[in-house]
């Protein structure tokens, strides 16, 4: 099983410096050494990914297939916005879908977001409009409980409405995790079910002690290890664990 590096692993590097970071070895202690066949920029990382941005880390390392996650800065100015925001400062979104097919990714990820005004119905029917725009998947990544609620999909009975729903998604293990920890219950036939469908297009990896998200190095086999088994083929792996800042 391939898991890939996330360059959210390298938080505040520019995406060049975590690339060469990651060119130069990175591991885990239970995953063993990561792949860079695909790639995900992330937010986390320093710089504005603009064209030339994108041209050039694919002339820099042409081994490697990237994709967009998330609200990666693509504009000078940093909008912070999710599918719940859709719609929201065009320019944004054209720029995402723009670059997204510059480098030619298979998808594009990006989190359910804040409730609002907004229902999880509305998530749903931005996340088929976002991939309408863009022309390639788009996947839909649920969160966790928080003590004010504010987020989309952060209970096992939102969740399932999302596997329900027909729309693709990405399953973050470590979010399920901390949803598990705080709700007091495992709902392994879900996550077993979500894993196994095609539409899934990404699972995320990352360990946390259950109280929120901290894209920590997996060390030892959480209660979700063996789920992985049920992993669809064609869903891609990614592991967000940070890695050693030398």
């Amino acid at each position: 099983m391939s898991i890939n590096l996330s360059l959210a692993a390298f938080p505040t590097l520019t995406y060049v410096d975590a690339m060469l970071r990651a060119q130069a070895g990175a591991s885990e202690r239970l995953l063993g050494n990561l792949s860079l066949e695909h790639t995900q920029l992330c937010p986390q990382n320093r710089g504005v990914l603009d064209d030339a941005m994108a041209e050039g880390l694919m002339a820099a390392f042409p081994a490697t297939q990237f994709r967009l996650h998330a609200n990666v800065r693509v504009l000078g100015t940093r909008w912070v916005h999710d599918l719940a925001d859709y719609g929201k400062v065009p320019e944004f979104w054209n720029a995402m879908g723009s670059i997204s097919r510059l480098v030619k990714a298979p998808c594009y990820t990006a989190h359910a977001g804040v409730r609002g005004t907004t229902k999880l119905q509305d998530v749903f029917d931005n996340a088929r409009r976002c991939a309408d725009l863009f022309g390639m998947p788009v996947g839909i990544e649920g969160h966790y409980p928080t003590t004010d609620g504010k987020y989309h999909i952060d209970s096992w009975d939102e969740y399932r409405l999302l596997y329900e729903s027909g729309i693709p998604y990405v399953v973050d293990l470590s979010h399920l995790h901390i949803l598990a920890s705080i709700s007091g219950r495992q709902d392994n036939n879900l996550v077993k079910a979500m894993l196994s469908s095609e539409r899934c297009l990404e699972v995320h990896l990352s360990a946390n002690d259950g109280t929120h998200d901290q894209h920590r190095e997996l060390v030892e086999e959480p209660w979700w290890w063996s789920l992985m088994d049920e992993i669809n083929p064609s869903a891609t792996i990614f592991t967000e664990g940070m890695q050693p800042r030398q």
